[in-house]
């Protein structure tokens, strides 16, 4: 009895998770893509982001929820974790499924990943270590996603140049020689 409610459960997981993973796909294709590829580029800093922030955001929300000002705050912050957990499978499967299955479409690869990720978060001892590190790996890219995103944003930024621009604007505009000076009068 115990195993065919085992296996009842990773059906129905594995059924939801590729449902959620082709919803992802399809909604969210360009963060399933790029999630892929800081998978295989800076799967370091994505794997200790998640980690810090699954272990940074309850504390935050529970700090958040000392002021009365802030209460509002730490409502979005909850609400936006319980979204994420529910939809961190799939598009763990999604983005994984990339790179797992490079010769299948985009779709038949999510769901293909969604159905081995939601059987596997179902199994008795492994299922909930599996579902904590696509909490992770969701809650990684998020904050690599707006942390390159800000990093891009200011790189593209000129540069604020150094002096005094009001005393280079009110110069008049007087021709200039080689060396950068105006040109003199010749002497007799």
């Amino acid at each position: 009895l115990d195993a065919v409610s085992t296996l009842l459960a990773a059906v129905y997981s594995a059924l939801a998770c590729l449902v959620t993973a082709a919803a992802a796909e399809w909604l969210a294709r360009k963060h399933t893509a790029n999630a892929a590829q800081l998978a295989k580029t800076r799967t370091g800093y994505l794997v200790a982001s998640g980690t810090i922030g699954a272990v940074a955001a309850p504390v935050a929300v529970i700090i958040l929820c000392c002021l009365v000002i802030t209460l509002p705050i730490a409502g979005a912050a909850t609400f936006s974790l319980i979204a994420l957990t529910i939809v961190s499978g799939g598009f763990t499967a999604a983005a994984l499924g990339k790179l797992a299955f490079k010769n299948l479409g985009r779709f038949p690869a999510a769901i293909a990943m969604g159905a081995i990720l939601g059987a596997a978060c179902a199994l008795p001892y492994v299922g909930k270590p599996i579902a904590a590190a696509c909490f992770i790996f969701a809650l990684g890219y998020s904050i690599q996603n707006a942390f390159l995103g800000l990093t891009n944003r200011n790189g593209g930024a000129p540069t604020p140049q150094t002096g005094n621009p009001v005393s280079a604007a009110a110069a008049p505009d007087a021709p200039q020689n080689g060396s950068g000076n105006p040109p003199q009068a010749p002497t007799a």
